[in-house]
């Protein structure tokens, strides 16, 4: 419960609606994609072998390359997302903090335009 005292509304907030969000966008079209990417792999592959087995395991050699570079870049775009994530709670948590501030200065005016009747 300490974790929800120290943490804004805002960050709380933006962190579940992004969190749901990336969640619901995988199953929409997230996993049919990856099915279908795979599926479209398997398939060049297979012409590849056919058509010449020889030349398709000269291009497939430098496959551990590629899948190194994939992994580096994946790393990166975390730590990117990572941020942007950050900076999005950052900015909810400002704008949330100023809007209840302005009901109290609001609320704070009223008592004193009151107290003046």
């Amino acid at each position: 419960m300490s974790y929800f005292d120290k943490s804004a509304i805002g960050m709380l907030v933006t962190r579940a609606i992004n969190d749901v969000e990336t969640i619901a966008s995988i199953f929409s079209q997230g996993l049919f994609m990856i099915i279908a990417d795979f599926l479209k792999m398997g398939l060049v592959v297979v012409v590849m072998l056919l058509v010449n087995w020889k030349l398709s395991l000269i291009v497939f050699s430098i496959l551990p390359l590629i899948l190194y570079a994939t992994r580096l870049f994946q790393k990166s775009m975390k730590i990117a997302f990572e941020e942007v994530r950050l900076q999005v709670a950052n900015l909810n948590s400002f704008v949330q903090e100023r809007i209840s501030g302005m009901q109290i200065v609001q609320l704070i005016a009223e008592k004193n335009r009151k107290s003046k009747l």
